[in-house]
C-alpha cells in the first residue's frame, strides 16, 4: 500500500472519528455553552441584558443543531473522501 494512501485513509477516519463524537457529546456541549453564557450574562448585567427561559432554551437548541450540523458533515465528508479513496466513486 501506498504511504500516502495510508495517509488519506487514517486521515478521513480521523475526520470520521470528530464528526461522530461531536454528534455524540452535542447535548452536554451545548448545555454546557448555555451555562457558560448566562453566567457571563449574570457576570455582566450592564452589558448583556438578561434573557428569558424561553429564549435561553431557544439558544440552547440552536447550538445543539449548529454542533449536529457540524457532525453530520464530517461525517458524509470522512465517507466522500473515503469511497473516493478507495476508488469506488
Amino acid at each position: 500500500m501506498n504511504g500516502w494512501l495510508l495517509f488519506v485513509y487514517i486521515l478521513y477516519a480521523n475526520i470520521g472519528l470528530a464528526g461522530i463524537a461531536l454528534l455524540y457529546w452535542s447535548k452536554p456541549w451545548a448545555n454546557r455553552y448555555n451555562e457558560w453564557a448566562v453566567s457571563i450574562r449574570e457576570r455582566f448585567p450592564r452589558l448583556i441584558e438578561r434573557e428569558g427561559t424561553r429564549n435561553a432554551q431557544r439558544n440552547y437548541l440552536a447550538v445543539l443543531i449548529l454542533i449536529r450540523v457540524c457532525g453530520i458533515f464530517l461525517v458524509v465528508n470522512a465517507m466522500y473522501g473515503l469511497l473516493h479513496a478507495v476508488g469506488g466513486w
